[in-house]
């Protein structure tokens, strides 16, 4: 609000009637005056102490998630009596990878935040004829290329594909290949076990590691999920589960790990092996006793120029889950 003014002389809003400014006032022949009140609304007063309150809100939940551990006290599942699963999904992979995320990436976690909110609230109002709509866009296509620049997706990339039914046919293969590889081994899976197999395959990545990069980016919330559940299987009655699969990977040896973290519930499924930048494998297998043994399901190995489209897409989500000063 302006204070009052006159033609003589400005009163500023903080100066207070007194003697002396009544003197003054008297010397130089301006009629003295009370400054006017300055309104204050009860929003205007109380806005301040929520935005304070805020803040100190949000710092507080940062060191809360900072200080959970992602130790075997946490995470093995003899603790469950103590520590539950529903606690440590709710305030440890939500609450930290939300403000993890937007810390890193301010901009783009926004952005994610309010398109998950928009996405789901269409899904949650639309009808189940709505969803059910299909593109025709196929219809008038005249080859792959066509249908891709009608869908406004990427040209096709060339490359082989070779198809690998189940788990021995694809775990076979890849072990085959990193026990070949001289250059690197990267690993990009939702779920990342501490069953036995698991462990076989992590220890086969920590002797990599002595000669050969090896980096592993998992989903925290699937890779937690699936250590709280047991395998279709039984396992060895000696076998002990690791706490924790990153420590575990971590642990004397060169292994660099990443988890990609869960900001809005969103969750990373993709399933992405590298090796040496020359072969590449994608399907629906994580790593993990039932993917191993259990369940049918397929992989598909690919070589050529489309590797490096993975490997492009691989460093971009490695690089967003970067920035971690230390490992929680």
């Amino acid at each position: 609000m302006r204070p009052a003014t006159s033609k003589f002389q400005v009163t500023p809003s903080w100066a207070s009637p007194g003697k002396d400014t009544d003197e003054t006032s008297r010397l130089i022949g301006v009629p003295t005056a009370d400054p006017p009140p300055t309104r204050t609304t009860h929003d205007e007063t109380l806005t301040p102490h929520l935005m304070k309150a805020g803040f100190l809100a949000a710092f507080a939940l940062i060191l809360a998630s900072c200080a959970i551990p992602d130790t075997p006290l946490w995470n093995e599942k003899r603790t469950a009596g103590t520590v539950r699963m529903p606690m440590e999904t709710v305030t440890k992979v939500v609450v930290k990878g939300t403000l993890v995320s937007m810390i890193r990436n301010p901009v783009s976690g926004t952005r994610k935040g309010l398109s998950m909110l928009r996405g789901r609230y269409e899904l949650a109002a639309e009808s189940v004829m709505t969803l059910n709509r299909v593109n025709t866009s196929h219809q008038k296509a005249t080859s792959i290329d066509d249908l891709l620049d009608r869908l406004h997706l990427p040209a096709s990339v060339p490359g082989t594909v070779d198809y690998l039914i189940d788990g021995q046919a694809f775990f076979s293969d890849i072990e085959t290949e990193i026990q070949n590889a001289t250059k690197s081994v990267d690993t990009r899976v939702f779920i990342f076990d501490n069953d036995d197999y698991a462990v076989r395959f992590a220890d086969f990545l920590r002797w990599k590691s002595q000669n050969a990069s090896c980096r592993v980016l998992m989903d925290e919330l699937g890779s937690i999920a699936a250590w709280w559940t047991p395998p279709g299987s039984a396992m060895p009655p000696d076998f002990k589960s690791p706490g924790s699969m990153p420590h575990y990977l971590r642990k004397a040896s060169r292994v660099k790990v990443r988890e990609s973290k869960n900001p809005w519930f969103v969750t990373d499924h993709t399933k992405v092996f590298l090796i040496d930048d020359r072969i590449g494998y994608l399907g629906g297998m994580n790593i993990g006793r039932e993917y191993r043994y259990d369940w049918h399901d397929m992989m598909i190995r690919v070589e050529g120029p489309v590797v490096m489209e993975f490997k492009n897409d691989f460093d971009h989500a490695w690089q967003r889950q970067g920035l971690s000063l230390i490992h929680i």
